[in-house]
């Protein structure tokens, strides 16, 4: 029984080193989900942008959002996030055109990822059709 209580005094301190676990930081995680690639969208009508974020290490109301459109440039982050890391978003400032919308996250030690789709922005259906009208009439 002596023996025994020395093995298990041996192990813990043989477990008790100086030694120390080193944790690794990745990048976060980001996803677009909605609206869907490649939809379009009528101009000044509002856009709900649904995305779902998440960092090994910090949480993900933290991490820093920016959105992005190569069109418009950089937007004001207005996004609202969840405990379980979903994110919206939502826009009606998108001009006419072929966007490239983005979403960039960043962590605490200054790891970034991105995610981006497309969306395009058109004039309601009366409105081309006056402006076609209008085109002809000038010709």
């Amino acid at each position: 029984m002596r023996s025994f209580h020395l093995c298990i005094v041996a192990m813990i301190l043989s477990c008790s080193s100086d030694k120390s676990l080193a944790i690794r930081n990745v990048r976060p995680t980001v996803v677009i989900h909605s609206p869907p690639n490649g939809s379009e969208h009528i101009a000044d009508e509002t856009i709900e942008f649904v995305a779902q974020v998440g960092d090994d290490q910090d949480p993900s109301d933290t991490l820093i959002r920016s959105w992005s459109s190569d069109l418009d440039g950089g937007f004001a982050d207005t996004s609202v996030v969840d405990e379980g890391g979903s994110v919206l978003w939502a826009t009606s400032q998108l001009t006419l055109g072929t966007h490239t919308i983005s979403l960039q996250v960043v962590d605490s030690e200054g790891l970034a990822a991105s995610h981006s789709i497309n969306v395009s922005i058109v004039l309601p259906e009366e409105e081309e059709e006056e402006e076609e009208e209008e085109e002809e009439e000038e010709e």
